[in-house]
């Protein structure tokens, strides 16, 4: 039967844990997270060996702590984790030698655990993707760029790399969804958009801000190549709906925000100067879209 004597102080740590948490969320550091599932792991193992059941629905709880890791771990902390579960389970049965089909309980949990949680680690990573994507291009969003726009500035502060960006809007775009429809002018951002999406290196990132605005990240990329790129990609439209653009480079103590402000302030002027233009972000330009990092 049932050692109350063990379960009831493993249940008891449990809930202290859990009210711990639910009432300090913020006690523990991210960090520390896996040792808190590799505890768990282990309560599942001593309560699953003092319930002494064959059929245990304990062990079951086993999969909650290899779906959370494979939901929030890294790929190795959440193997490492599975690999925890297997051991523990399969010292608990060695314990239990009065199981003789020891090895197909083990086999199951073990294999429930991995494949379960590889199967919520994709899809997990499907609906990541897939949210950080603009539904009528397939291009990055907005927050996506910004991530990766944020990873490659400190890139440049680590390296001294160059680091540019160039804002593009279209001339004149709501004329063409006036005059053709909406459905056509959704045709020419898709479009539009593959045509821009080919001539850039790998390692450049287009994404569509909204409406018919656009930004292209290009690490180690100067300012001036920036503007050739930018000219290129204008020169790709067509004469009823041209683009405009503004270009900026990355200088040090300029924050992701303030190197867009840049940029779309050099868009702005692009603007005023008659549209179809390529402007430069100059250095007041930049010193006043700039925050603190």
């Amino acid at each position: 039967g049932t050692n109350w004597l063990v379960v009831a102080p493993a249940i008891v740590l449990s809930l202290a844990a859990a009210a711990l948490l639910l009432l300090l969320p913020e006690a523990l550091p991210f960090s520390a997270y896996p040792f808190l599932t590799a505890g768990a792991t282990l309560l599942i193992t001593v309560v699953a060996y003092a319930d002494g059941s064959r059929s245990s629905a304990v062990v079951l709880l086993y999969l909650w702590a290899a779906v959370y890791a494979f939901y929030f771990y890294s790929l190795w902390l959440a193997v490492l984790e599975t690999a925890w579960i297997s051991t523990a389970y399969g010292v608990e049965l060695w314990l239990r030698s009065g199981l003789a089909d020891w090895f197909s309980h083990w086999l199951l949990i073990t294999g429930t655990c991995l494949v379960g949680g590889l199967v919520v680690r994709q899809l997990v990573s499907q609906v990541r993707a897939e949210a950080g994507r603009d539904p009528l291009t397939g291009l990055l969003n907005r927050r996506s760029m910004l991530e990766h726009l944020a990873r490659d500035r400190r890139r440049s502060e680590r390296t001294g790399e160059p680091l540019a960006v160039v804002m593009l809007d279209l001339d004149l775009f709501k004329e063409l969804n006036d005059r053709a429809g909406h459905l056509e002018g959704d045709r020419y951002l898709r479009e539009l958009a593959a045509i821009w999406a080919r001539e850039l290196r790998g390692g450049d990132i287009l994404a569509r801000l909204g409406g018919d605005e656009f930004v292209v990240v290009m690490p180690d990329c100067t300012l001036a190549r920036a503007c050739d790129v930018a000219d290129r990609l204008r020169s790709l439209t067509t004469e009823e709906c041209t683009a405009s653009a503004g270009a900026a480079e990355w200088r040090t103590g300029l924050s992701v925000d303030g190197l867009l402000g840049a940029a779309d302030s050099a868009l702005y002027r692009a603007k005023l100067a008659g549209r179809n233009r390529t402007e430069a972000a100059s250095e007041v330009a930049a010193a006043l879209g700039d925050e603190p990092p």
